[in-house]
């Protein structure tokens, strides 16, 4: 069962990364960082893109399921990578032009309400786990770019793998 859960959250990252492609189709082909943006294009002042969005979308959602990576035989890892995920793209929306990093770091911790009647070391384990998450949130490239063969073309953080 762990090995199924793991599956399929390697596969939705997987699916995340490839619509990150898609959306990013109209990136600059003289870009110096190969079309990799390790800030969501979200420019000060103006209003926020569909790609600024999209992007901070990602980078949450991979950040809730570094969150639940990181603790797979926990029962309150779903809880706390779908708040975690729920936190961060609030805090996206309130202010589209916080940093990544800024955002991923600043997210409230999912850690009281998903831990709420569970074990006494949920809220430790959870805690601990945290910056796994913001870690994906902020390292996560934009995009992603893969080979034909559908693997990344560049290496990933230490976080993915």
């Amino acid at each position: 069962k762990c090995l199924d859960e793991m599956a399929t959250m390697w596969r939705t990252t997987a699916t995340l990364a490839a619509c990150a492609l898609v959306w990013a189709a109209d990136s600059n082909p003289n870009d110096p960082d190969n079309g990799v943006d390790w800030n969501c294009p979200c420019p000060y002042g103006e209003a926020p893109s569909d790609m600024c969005l999209k992007c901070r979308d990602v980078r949450c959602q991979i950040g809730g399921l570094a969150l639940k990576k990181w603790v797979p035989h926990e029962s309150w890892k779903n809880k706390a990578a779908d708040q975690w995920t729920q936190n961060c793209q609030w805090l996206t929306k309130q202010n589209p032009y916080q940093t990544t990093s800024s955002v991923c770091a600043t997210t409230a911790s999912p850690c009281v309400p998903a831990c709420a009647s569970m074990p006494t070391n949920c809220s430790t384990l959870c805690t601990e786990n945290l910056p796994n998450a913001q870690k994906a949130c902020a390292s996560f490239p934009w995009p992603v770019p893969f080979t034909e063969e559908g693997y990344a073309n560049i290496k990933l953080p230490e976080v993915f793998q």
